[in-house]
């Protein structure tokens, strides 16, 4: 598969960025525009605290959509106007970091612009600990290099985390700021986690396992454009499972995959093929 085939395969939609058609067709053009676009549909759970909300457990439960369209579909439910209308926080729907990526990737997709979801550590949040995150990459063609994006990262949100611009760029974000959840798992293998970075501590070592376990297989799918929710697991994505040697040298195979996506793609679609049990 030459480098052009891969981006192709991450232009087209997949099942849970798909929508229907001209959902985005008014969408802005501008990366910041799309975002605030998005910003404008969402919001982030923790930040109903921000305006004194309280939702209901049934609002709060759409934190668990699993596709775009049917986000989509709760937001027209919660207030049925055109969907680039400003809205009132109580008119958002309540999603999480997962879905403002998805809703990225839908809408550059739309544009035929490459996209893809990725699942990893932020460490722009809090006093520069590993903050488990998703954000959005695409490809600039001009540029000929993926650029990493966080949709949720709204002005009002970088002021309340007194994020430093200056640092980081919420529209392209630095390779050192976002780590993809194979990077934790290579250095668990390692013994080589500083453990002064994680709010799990030496005692929970079983626990970071099992953690880094389960998301770096969620990146490793989301690189095959199925984005699951933390809900959805299979028999290696389950916390209370301790894999064997085995098992354990096939993560490392994932990790390994995953380190050059670009570069390995066909490599990693014939792993898929030979190893579906891993999928949710």
């Amino acid at each position: 598969m030459t480098y052009n085939q891969t981006l192709e395969f991450y232009t087209k939609q997949w099942k849970r960025t798909q929508v229907n058609n001209g959902t985005f067709d008014n969408f802005p053009n501008d990366i910041w525009e799309i975002c605030k676009s998005i910003q404008n549909l969402l919001i982030h759970p923790w930040m109903t605290n921000r305006y004194w909300l309280r939702f209901s457990q049934e609002r709060i439960n759409d934190r668990w959509t699993k596709s775009v369209q049917e986000s989509i579909n709760r937001i027209k439910e919660i207030s049925n106007q055109n969907l680039l209308t400003k809205r009132k926080p109580e008119e958002k729907i309540v999603n999480i970091c997962k879905h403002f990526a998805m809703f990225l990737c839908s809408i550059l997709r739309e544009k035929w612009i490459p996209a893809r979801c990725r699942c990893g550590f932020a460490i722009y949040f809090e006093n520069g600990w590993f903050d488990d995150h998703w954000i959005c990459e695409y490809y600039d063609r001009i540029k000929q290099e993926w650029i990493m994006v966080d949709a949720q990262l709204s002005e009002e949100q970088v002021k309340q985390c007194h994020i430093n611009t200056n640092n980081i760029n919420p529209l392209n974000l630095p390779k050192w700021s976002f780590i993809p959840w194979w990077v934790l798992w290579k250095l668990y293998r390692n013994w080589l986690l500083d453990w002064n970075l994680c709010w799990f501590s030496l005692e929970e070592w079983e626990k970071w396992e099992r953690y880094i376990r389960w998301n770096m297989l969620r990146d490793f799918f989301a690189l095959n454009k199925t984005e699951y929710t933390y809900s959805e697991t299979s028999k290696l994505m389950k916390k209370d499972y301790t894999p064997n040697n085995d098992e354990l040298l096939l993560l490392d195979e994932i990790a390994s995959l995953t380190i050059n996506i670009d570069n390995q793609f066909e490599e990693y679609q014939i792993f898929l093929n030979k190893n579906k049990q891993l999928s949710a």
